[in-house]
């Protein structure tokens, strides 16, 4: 991205990474819009006008199409990579996160995420073990309000209004490729496929090619707005 003539910067849901909270919960989906809320605007000042481009992988997908689909100050362009609209948790599982998120909120359940599912580069599942800021479990209560925000945000598809590219892999273990096709169909959104890449496509020996694909998007469609 930066060979590209593109600064990023990373944000950390509140509970995961480096931000604060309890790890691994969520009280209610708003907190996470608002968090993105106070950035964007923050963000768009600091950068002295020029575009502001919103890039969310897997949960961060989820959340930053939730975001484009409601009334709150929008970037530019919006990036959704592996959106986790759906995953290949059993129903049992989500029957089960469903009761608990409501009657025992904050217990942890583990997230079953193997280091093999995210990419094809056994170096990078040891990494995703070693991280020390590797969160392994999610509360009940933030289960349960991830599995309602990907009911609403396919529901609300129709409101998204900002220029989008969707990638994925079609290998992806954790989030069916096939859950994001429904956005292929939407107006000013364009869908590209990656055979036999697993989850992080970024992270995959092909992820330089992923990540180039991306910032060509971005230029093209920056360019295209002049």
């Amino acid at each position: 991205m930066n060979a590209a003539g593109l600064e990023v910067v990373a944000l950390d849901l509140s509970g995961f990474g480096a931000s604060g909270g309890r790890r691994g919960h969520l009280a209610a989906w708003e907190d996470w819009l608002d968090d993105l809320a106070d950035a964007l605007p923050r963000r768009r000042a600091e950068a002295s006008g020029r575009p502001v481009i919103l890039i969310g992988h897997s949960l961060g997908g989820l959340v930053c199409l939730s975001y484009a689909e409601s009334d709150r100050p929008q970037p530019d362009l919006l990036v959704l990579s592996s959106p986790a609209l759906a995953s290949n948790i059993g129903a049992w599982k989500q029957a089960v996160a469903r009761f608990l998120g409501r009657l025992a909120p904050t217990l942890p359940l583990a997230n079953g995420i193997h280091g093999t599912e995210l990419s094809r580069d056994p170096a990078v599942g040891v990494d995703y073990v070693a991280d020390p800021l590797n969160q392994p479990t999610t509360t009940a209560g933030a289960g349960r309000l991830i599995l309602e925000a990907q009911a609403q945000a396919i529901q609300g598809v129709d409101r998204l209004r900002v220029p989008t590219l969707v990638t994925h892999g079609e290998a992806d273990p954790l989030v069916p490729c096939a859950c994001s096709e429904r956005l292929a169909a939407l107006p000013g959104v364009e869908r590209r496929t990656y055979p036999g890449l697993r989850h992080e496509t970024l992270n995959e020996p092909e992820g330089p090619g992923v990540a180039g694909d991306m910032a060509a998007w971005i230029v093209a469609h920056l360019a295209g707005s002049d």
